[in-house]
């Protein structure tokens, strides 16, 4: 068991949105509950080093305890890799060249995903939200709406350190 940890966590999640990754969305959105309930629900481990499902109580069977710490509050963003295309005026006819590394809040048809407080990330409270699956879902719509329409610049790693360094970064160059 893993001692020491916090029951609180933020998860930044960077999806690219260029053409051709809508399977690759598609996929991160089906195995994101895994991740999720992982977290706020996560498996036991037995003496012998086993991991095992929690019972259906959330407790462990006998001589098995939680492998850490569940998270009591977790609240999750997405961002896009498209940060435009540094003045090549090649994105131009794209239809998001720009996300300017800010949280995203749309869904695969457009319409915009609720967010907590309008802030653009989704939370879950333990004991105040009865199942993670809301968030869930909110998050899978997250990842299939960053869609294939970001400029083919990908940048995650600027976009994660944009968001997180400097949350109003420049317009231009």
């Amino acid at each position: 068991v893993v001692q020491g940890t916090s029951p609180d966590l933020d998860l930044l999640i960077v999806v690219d949105n260029s053409i051709g990754m809508a399977t690759k969305q598609e996929q991160l959105a089906a195995q994101i509950g895994t991740l999720i309930r992982g977290l706020v629900d996560p498996p036991c481990v037995n003496e012998t080093g086993d991991i095992e499902a929690p019972l259906e109580g959330g407790g462990c069977s006998p001589g098995a305890a939680r492998q850490f710490a569940p998270i009591g509050s977790l609240h999750v963003g997405v961002i896009t890799s498209s940060l435009g295309d540094l003045t090549a005026g090649s994105c131009a006819s794209i239809a998001n060249p720009d996300d300017k590394a800010h949280l995203i809040n749309r869904s695969l048809s457009g319409d915009p995903v609720p967010t907590y407080n309008d802030q653009g990330f989704l939370a879950y409270e333990q004991g105040v939200d009865a199942t993670p699956d809301d968030l869930i879902v909110k998050t899978q719509d997250l990842i299939l709406g960053a869609n294939q329409i970001g400029c083919g610049y990908e940048m995650p790693l600027e976009a994660m350190a944009r968001f997180l360094v400097d949350p109003t970064p420049y317009e231009s160059l």
